[in-house]
């Protein structure tokens, strides 16, 4: 058995590399300062999560980034938890798998509104959670909401990269 990586793994790897350094300077020094798209992402989650949260309480507010159950401050929404790095990893892993555009354009569309879809769904709980003054809450914020929504972003990996294992069968 080689110990050597092969090809094809080795041009991913290069290309992750590449990306990564590529976000951690376009991402600080321009796009950050700029609140791009930070503000709409948390303004979207914010407002998915006031939406989903309305189907449960009467008095719900979102105020700024704030979620309020009966006037109480349940979250704060921030820019760390509005799923913009979970995002950019997703797409940047796509972008360095081989494969044709339409199927990487099928699977970053499904991908990101998912990720979109699964924050909302979190901080909703999450809301709930802080609102019931649960003592998992914590818990949950910090790993078991981030274990489940990482899972679901390698499973979308693993189904994109389905594709090249089954070509080479």
């Amino acid at each position: 058995m080689s110990s050597t990586i092969p090809q094809p793994v080795k041009v991913v790897l290069i290309k992750i590399v590449i990306l990564f350094g590529a976000w951690l300077l376009l991402y600080p020094t321009w796009l950050k300062p700029l609140g791009i798209p930070d503000t709409q992402l948390t303004q979207l989650v914010t407002a998915g999560t006031h939406w989903v949260l309305s189907f449960f309480y009467d008095n719900v507010q979102a105020v700024g980034s704030s979620i309020l159950l009966n006037d109480m401050r349940v979250i704060l929404i921030g820019t760390p938890c509005n799923g913009l790095e979970l995002i950019a990893l997703y797409l940047g892993i796509l972008i360095c798998i081989p494969g044709n555009w339409k199927r990487f354009l099928v699977f970053a569309v499904i991908g990101v509104s998912s990720i979109i879809v699964l924050n909302i769904i979190r901080c909703a709980l999450l809301a709930w959670m802080y609102y019931q003054q649960m003592s998992v809450a914590d818990f949950a914020h910090h790993y078991a909401f981030k274990l489940i929504i990482y899972a679901c972003t390698f499973w979308g990996w693993y189904l994109y990269s389905k594709q090249l294992r089954n070509k080479r069968v």
